[in-house]
């Protein structure tokens, strides 16, 4: 099957590395360790970019609090590899801070900074903005046009400490003329495919919620958007989050992760339903009444969509068809999320199958 947008033009998969775990500073001293080396071992093997998310106030994703500094960190020990935030929640921020701060990761990683914004979803995140929360769709969007203005070495006025309207720049300037960036989404209807290629910009999704149908409909509206308003759609790209664990040939897959991955999953509708509680009159259900026994069995029930085709969790002959799959309907990139769980020394183990696959897709 062929890659394949609705320009025709034929484009190679990439294969990328995502971080999520957990909260690695209850298990070592060094809960940056794993994330380091495994960033040393995609760029020293050519994997396209390193993605970590943002993450505020909880024991799920407690590693990345602040992104640009993790990804600093990466870029002093790495040489190719861009280094992505997928995704920084630009409603938290002053937009004229976050181009300060990325433009330092810009020039220290010789341009390979880029972003993937979201308006997020946690009700506690915006502690650190709260007059954003009701509106964060529209804020995200705002502060994408003023990041974008300052980060093309324009002015934008402000007021300040003495009350006078002046004329800010950002230094130092960043060295890209624009910066990589994609627009996140979790489902199809939120308008975010279409406003994104409204925009002329990436996307990042994932599978958590979609499901393949989904996914498909959404890339068909996004190269549209892109076609319609006068971006070529084989110049922007889909980036992809699936949940990965490439095992030997023979190897019993399921059997190393199912567990692991449920525990992750337990862990993840916890931290939804801590958002769900603050937010279930505009919910269809109500969170107090699942027990801890209703979550084991959903995610038993749910983890079932993993293992049919909405991770790449097998060995490499399991997994190939999937990625066949998703680079059929215009998939243009794989974040592989590879700490879910699974012990970090298994990790270690088996990502050499991982860059097996990801070479099978090289030119």
């Amino acid at each position: 099957m062929e890659n394949k947008n609705i320009s025709g033009v034929e484009k190679e998969m990439q294969f990328s590395i995502y971080f999520h775990n957990d909260n690695d500073f209850n298990q070592s001293d060094d809960g940056y360790k794993f994330i380091l080396d495994m960033s040393k071992y995609a760029d020293e093997n050519n994997y396209d970019s390193v993605w970590v998310p943002e993450r505020h106030f909880d024991e799920f994703g407690a590693s990345y609090p602040n992104p640009c500094v993790l990804l600093s960190a990466i870029s002093s020990i790495t040489k190719n590899i861009n280094l992505n935030c997928g995704g920084l929640i630009m409603p938290l921020h002053d937009p004229l801070k976050i181009a300060e701060d990325y433009a330092m990761l810009d020039i220290l990683s010789k341009q390979r900074a880029g972003i993937a914004f979201t308006s997020g979803w946690h009700v506690n995140d915006y502690v650190l903005n709260p007059d954003n929360f009701e509106n964060k769709n529209e804020v995200l969007r705002k502060y994408i046009d003023i990041f974008n203005q300052v980060w093309k070495k324009k002015a934008y006025k402000r007021v300040n400490g003495n009350k006078d309207m002046v004329d800010i720049k950002v230094y130092p300037q960043p060295k890209q003329t624009e910066l990589p960036q994609w627009l996140t989404t979790v489902m199809v209807d939120d308008n975010t495919w279409e406003e994104a290629g409204r925009l002329g910009i990436n996307i990042f999704t994932e599978l958590l919620v979609q499901k393949r149908t989904n996914l498909e409909q959404g890339i068909k509206i996004y190269r549209e958007s892109l076609q319609k308003n006068g971006f070529d759609p084989a110049s922007r790209k889909v980036t992809l989050m699936l949940h990965v664990f490439i095992g030997n040939d023979g190897e019993d897959v399921r059997k190393i992760v199912e567990e692991p991955f449920k525990q992750f999953l337990v862990n993840h509708l916890r931290f939804f339903y801590k958002y769900a509680k603050a937010n279930k009159g505009n919910l269809d259900f109500d969170p107090d009444v699942l027990s801890d026994a209703d979550i084991q069995t959903l995610v038993s029930m749910g983890i079932k969509k993993y293992f049919e085709g909405q991770a790449l969790i097998g060995d490499i002959h399991q997994v190939k068809e999937n990625v066949e799959y998703f680079k059929s309907i215009g998939v243009d990139e794989l974040a592989c999320l590879i700490d879910f769980g699974v012990d970090k020394k298994l990790i270690k183990e088996r990502i050499e199958n991982l860059t097996k696959l990801k070479e099978m897709y090289e030119s």
